[in-house]
């Protein structure tokens, strides 16, 4: 059984992905609403948030469990896997997607070293330095980091004119000129679901969305590892730690009818 983890609604996006190409899986995805926003905490807690969970999909049968959620991914990652699971569940996995968006951007921008760029993120990813790094690596040197505190936040709650609002107000204190953008990364999965209103504020930008190529890449590492899915039931179930009133209505929006949620 394979679990996904994220604060809120933005790792539906991938699930909504991996549904549409493996539906004879069973999938538990845990949304932490409790700790929203997750990208204004401090790395202790957000690691702490995904410990919790983990502990939480692992117990519910979960081997394998998706950080489906960049905040999550590039702040513990890499102290879960070295040190977190070898001393507590060395025969489980946990898997970040960090990885299919660079690997993503490289693909969709080709050389970009003379192409002007953003990374929207949320606060802890920026903070954390890692995409930044990665990014200038392949060649994207022009590509300015740009954290939007309370994005995430304002699509939880389905707040249109908030989302425009906090987008067009962190660009007018930051000196970017929309129309000189020519592509955009998104490094936060609720992003996906403000598309609409980036496009709009910034009509010639690429915009590099990566939840296509993490569920593809998440169903080849399991078609790699089968003994991570020898149970099929082909049941998806959702567990929130706090509200999930809001959660319900963009589960339905991907096609999830029947959405069932325990909390805990």
């Amino acid at each position: 059984m394979v679990g996904f983890y994220d604060s809120g609604v933005g790792g539906l996006t991938i699930l909504q992905e991996v549904l549409k190409l493996q539906p004879n899986f069973s999938y538990i995805y845990l949304a932490d609403t409790k700790a929203l926003p997750l990208g204004d905490k401090t790395v202790e807690f957000i690691r702490n948030c995904v410990k919790e969970a983990c502990i939480k999909l692992f117990n519910l049968g979960c081997d394998v469990v998706v950080l489906a959620c960049n905040t999550a991914s590039v702040t513990s990652i890499r102290y879960i896997q070295q040190v977190w699971l070898k001393e507590n569940y060395p025969d489980k996995q946990v898997l970040s997607i960090t990885s299919p968006l660079l690997e993503l951007a490289e693909e969709e921008l080709g050389p970009s070293i003379n192409k002007l760029g953003l990374l929207f993120s949320t606060l802890a990813t920026h903070n954390s330095g890692f995409y930044q790094y990665e990014l200038i690596k392949k060649g994207f040197v022009n590509c300015k980091s740009v954290p939007l505190s309370g994005l995430a936040d304002a699509i939880e709650k389905g707040d249109t004119s908030s989302v425009k609002n906090v987008i067009t107000d962190k660009i007018s204190t930051s000196s970017i000129y929309p129309e000189t953008i020519e592509y955009i990364i998104l490094a936060c999965t609720h992003y996906k679901w403000a598309i609409e209103e980036i496009q709009t504020i910034f009509p010639k930008a690429k915009i590099i969305e990566p939840s296509v190529v993490v569920a593809i890449k998440l169903l080849d590492y399991l078609n790699r590892h089968q003994k991570y899915v020898i149970n099929k039931k082909c049941k998806t179930g959702f567990i929130t730690t706090g509200s999930d009133k809001n959660f319900i209505k963009f589960a339905k929006n991907i096609g999830i009818e029947n959405v069932d949620i325990r909390g805990y």
